[in-house]
């Protein structure tokens, strides 16, 4: 999904967030580097769910998407924003301590 995520062209890379549930807005600042990153998540059996993280970017927030798979595909089911106003060092760590 990183790969899918992080190739093609900006507008291919843009519709494939907002295909996701971003935010239109979000999505066109997220993809101005190549650092979205997804990390898939332990779950309930029958139940997927990962984290999409689409860092500063020159953004004034860094999103945190929790992402649900279902019968139609992956799709943001909540996310969280972060503020980046002041020196954009916003990231993130999953509990085995990989750095997203």
């Amino acid at each position: 999904m990183n790969q899918w995520l992080n190739s093609g062209t900006e507008k291919q890379r843009i519709h494939r967030l907002v295909s996701l549930g971003v935010e239109r807005g979000a999505a066109e600042l997220g993809v101005s580097e190549r650092d979205i990153k997804w990390q898939p998540i332990r779950s309930e059996p029958q139940r997927e769910f990962a984290l999409l993280f689409l860092p500063c970017n020159g953004l004034a927030e860094a999103f945190l998407y929790l992402s649900e798979k279902n019968e139609a595909g992956w799709h943001v089911a909540d996310h969280f924003g972060f503020n980046c106003h002041y020196d954009d060092s916003v990231s993130f760590e999953n509990g085995s301590a990989s750095k997203l």
